[in-house]
């Protein structure tokens, strides 16, 4: 059965018991229950919708201590909210923008080293001459510039020398590998020790701690086993993903090279899955804990391997603030929004003193606009972002504060259609990053104005 229809089956399945138990129990009688942790440990993500502060900070608890991922929602009006709550979400696909192929060229394996040294571009005709892979160009130009410079690696400030011998070899301005080979001189000139991101090498740096922590994790199972890789058998680099590009190429040569890279990946990837192994037997965990799929998907991608983290919700109000007070002050367009965070709290703390939400009974909603003042004026002292509020009247001088609170009190805590639509694509594309482990989720917190069709986030403080 597709994918697509087994999810499809398993929601029906879900709404029937959704509806089942909503017909017992309220959602906030289910928050608030003695069981809640129970059920909530089954589930591979959570969301919420329309909950009261109280509600939303017992379910945030439970989720936290779980670890079960909560995607908190709120419309207002033309205001929706969306609060993203996980200890640590680690995403083994994280999809850059701009995909880099692990070529080695500025320290070639062995393989490669002989597959290029046994190629002599002197002797060739022009038409093998201008069909002989660029990898294998750059390669021998390294090991050119080496020996001319006592084993010397080359550098970002040896483009020079690197353009110059190319143009040597260079026989006519046809040559399309030639100018590939130029466009590729970044990677030939990369150091070792930037071939991955910052972001892979401090998800390797934790991985040793990790993985004590937590032996039955497959993640860290895995990146612990790439960071011992790396220290032995990769000699400081890491698995080879084995991905080559197109390139001008006769289609010898071409699979000839993508053999190579492809035999050299399934080595290394072979080497740390028996790393796996020998962490899960000194673990006491069992060795299906770990596929051998997921061994492979890591070390294809060990350059997108990311750990998310979002700050807890019950630490939201805690002080300082921190980028909150940053949002405030900023004199971007989008960070104008800011305010609405702020008026989000004082919606809440409405709610508890009064017992309905701003502008949601009967009658006119101008009954509510001195209350909701009080309250703002009350939030802002409890807070301590007067100053923020001053510097963000300053930075927004077409924006009138007052005009803010009059229109939370129209909207009444009503729930519009196209608001909730764009709020739960948003949250639809955010639970499938989480659940497929592919791509970033959106960190932490986002606000959506329908008023102006602006969004803004803010980051968790740093940890």
């Amino acid at each position: 059965m597709p994918w697509i229809q087994v999810a499809l089956a398993l929601l029906q399945e879900l709404n029937e018991d959704v509806r089942g138990d909503c017909i017992e129990q309220s959602p906030s009688s289910l928050i608030r229950s003695s069981e809640l942790a129970e059920m909530l440990g089954g589930y591979t993500a959570v969301i919420a919708t329309q909950l009261d502060s109280e509600c939303r900070e017992i379910l945030a608890e439970a989720c936290w201590q779980l670890n079960v991922p909560l995607f908190l929602v709120q419309t207002n009006g033309m205001i929706g909210i969306l609060r993203i709550q996980y200890q640590e979400h680690t995403v083994v696909e994280s999809k850059p923008e701009q995909e880099l192929f692990d070529m080695r060229l500025s320290c070639p394996f062995p393989e490669l080293q002989a597959a290029a040294g046994g190629i002599d571009l002197a002797s060739l005709d022009d038409e093998h001459h201008s069909h002989t892979p660029w990898v294998y160009i750059l390669v021998k130009l390294v090991q050119q510039f080496k020996d001319q410079n006592q084993g010397k690696n080359p550098g970002f400030g040896d483009r020079s020398w690197f353009e110059s011998a190319l143009e040597a070899l260079r026989r006519n301005s046809d040559e399309q590998n030639f100018v590939q080979a130029k466009a590729n001189l970044r990677a030939a000139l990369m150091p070792v020790s930037r071939i991955l991101s910052d972001e892979a090498q401090e998800v390797l740096q934790q991985a040793r701690e990790q993985c004590s922590a937590h032996p039955s994790n497959a993640f860290w199972v895995v990146a612990k086993a790439i960071a011992e890789f790396m220290e032995n058998e990769g000699e400081g680099m890491p698995p080879l993903a084995g991905k080559i590009p197109d390139m001008v190429s006769d289609t010898t040569s071409y699979l000839g090279l993508q053999n190579i890279y492809h035999a050299k990946a399934e080595a290394d990837f072979n080497a740390v899955l028996q790393r796996v192994h020998a962490t899960l037997k000194e673990t006491g965990q069992a060795l299906d804990i770990v596929s051998a799929q997921q061994v492979r998907l890591m070390c294809l991608n060990v350059n997108a391997l990311r750990v998310g983290r979002t700050g807890k919700i019950a630490d939201d109000l805690k002080l300082p603030l921190g980028q909150l007070t940053e949002k405030l002050g900023s004199w971007d367009a989008a960070d104008a929004n800011s305010a609405w965070v702020v008026l989000f709290h004082v919606c809440d703390a409405f709610h508890a003193a009064h017992g309905h939400f701003p502008g949601s009974n009967p009658g006119s909603y101008t009954e509510d606009v001195a209350l909701v003042k009080e309250q703002f004026n009350k939030k802002v002292t409890e807070l301590q972002i007067g100053d923020a509020i001053s510097a963000w009247k300053t930075a927004h001088p077409e924006t009138d504060i007052d005009d803010l609170l009059n229109e939370l009190c129209r909207f009444g805590n009503s729930q519009l259609h196209p608001v909730a639509a764009v709020m739960g694509g948003i949250v639809s594309q955010e639970v499938l990053k989480v659940v497929t482990e592919q791509f970033l989720p959106l960190n932490n917190f986002v606000l959506y104005n329908a008023i102006d069709s602006t969004t803004m986030s803010i980051a968790p403080p740093p940890s």
